[in-house]
């Protein structure tokens, strides 16, 4: 295998992570959306904060690792967290005024 080829392979796995990583990610902001939804847009807020308070104290509470050191789990529960509260605050509800749902960035 040529030196280009092998790169052009590793690109083509990390475009298929990133891609997966995508659906998972819109998976469960659907999900969430469906289980949360209010015809209230201030009880569905209130419902995705329970839904982000539950998971990042989840998160917070337990080792992702047990072969990682104290900062690397640390890193990863404030990295996971992260994620958690950005996938979750860009949930919008129907009636909200922006017009889009709102992505991942």
């Amino acid at each position: 295998m040529l030196k280009s080829e092998r790169i052009d392979a590793l690109e083509n796995i990390n475009i298929e992570k990133f891609a997966v990583d995508i659906a998972l990610a819109e998976l469960v902001r659907f999900i969430l959306s469906e289980v949360t939804y209010r015809k209230n847009p201030d009880e569905q807020a209130a419902s995705l904060a329970k839904v982000e308070e539950s998971v990042l104290e989840t998160l917070s509470s337990r080792r992702l690792w047990d072969r990682a050191t104290d900062d690397q789990n640390q890193l990863g529960r404030r990295l996971a967290s992260e994620y958690v509260v950005k996938l979750i605050r860009s949930i919008r509800h129907p009636a909200d005024p922006v017009t889009k749902q709102s992505s991942i960035q």
